[in-house]
């Protein structure tokens, strides 16, 4: 049977350009209120790092994303060495509230923002921004390419980004301007 999508499938109807650039727009300004300046220097002078993040770029990673999975990493490791039991939905609640208002001051070692950590970032931040979109998974299992390509082909979640050179190249570029 041939497919009279083409390729791909199309948009989908959810997909509004205008919603995903205010989206694009909120995490930066988010991550860079939040993620300290001395957090992103460090990984900017990091060659490890910034070889995942060429790796992610040529994957169609943008900066708005991997910011986000960095701010994650940063948050459940706060979680870690407070004890919070994220299981515990109230209380899991109650400390992610309390930590997007409050200010990060710990900076982590680049180490932390590779390996396997950052690929279970990297697989929640996707899994999340199906939320965002509206789309609730119904089972408790998710298979994670199967996200990555609904959002790459039907979202088009890989090709918007704000004007700027990349943070993690060489040599390492700035924070987008919001408009």
């Amino acid at each position: 049977m041939t497919s009279v999508t083409g390729a791909h499938p199309p948009l989908h109807r959810r997909y509004n350009e205008a919603d995903a650039l205010q989206q694009i727009r909120n995490r930066y300004d988010g991550c860079r209120k939040k993620i300290p300046a001395k957090q992103i220097a460090m990984l900017q002078k990091s060659q490890e790092f910034c070889e995942q993040a060429r790796r992610l770029y040529q994957q169609g990673y943008k900066d708005s994303m991997i910011v986000v999975i960095i701010y994650n990493i940063i948050m459940n490791r706060h979680f870690a060495e407070t004890g919070v039991d994220l299981l515990n939905r109230s209380e899991a609640v109650a400390a992610m509230r309390e930590f997007t208002v409050g200010r990060i001051r710990k900076t982590y070692p680049a180490a932390a923002f590779l390996g396997a950590e950052f690929e279970r970032a990297r697989m929640t931040f996707l899994s999340t921004c199906l939320i965002t979109w509206g789309f609730h998974p119904r089972l408790q299992v998710v298979e994670h390419a199967a996200i990555e390509a609904f959002l790459r082909h039907r979202m088009r979640f890989f090709d918007l980004d704000l004007p700027h050179d990349p943070l993690f190249d060489s040599p390492p570029g700035d924070w987008p301007a919001i408009k």
